[in-house]
């Protein structure tokens, strides 16, 4: 089964710490870059990397980026936040290795702005 998710990136303004803790990212600003059409959250990921040339080409993804530059890869420190229809399942920080989920949910649907119809 297919599944949305909608990708934030961080700005690059700033360092962050190579294994950065949710506390660590909450002050940092993030821009909506991409709905990815997935299977699974290692999916969306690997599509929103420039492996063989600009991820924003991928059939699965839309791009939705603002930005005048071309959107880098997603990487650590990213959001990944994840959708089954209209219900949010779940919001995740992209880690060195993996990801991991958000312990404070409130907080990034509000500092986000997630709704239903983000990315769409």
């Amino acid at each position: 089964m297919t599944t949305n998710f909608v990708i934030f990136h961080k700005e690059h303004k700033r360092e962050t710490p190579f294994r950065p803790t949710e506390a660590d990212l909450q002050g940092l600003k993030y821009e909506l870059v991409a709905r990815v059409d997935a299977d699974e959250v290692e999916e969306a990921y690997k599509l929103t990397n420039s492996i063989h040339g600009f991820w924003g080409e991928n059939e699965s993804v839309t791009v939705l980026s603002r930005s005048k530059f071309t959107p880098r890869s997603t990487s650590v420190g990213d959001i990944i936040v994840q959708f089954d229809g209209d219900m949010l399942q779940e919001i995740l920080i992209v880690a060195p290795a993996g990801h991991s989920s958000v312990r404070s949910r409130d907080f990034w649907v509000d500092k986000l702005k997630i709704n239903p119809g983000i990315g769409v």
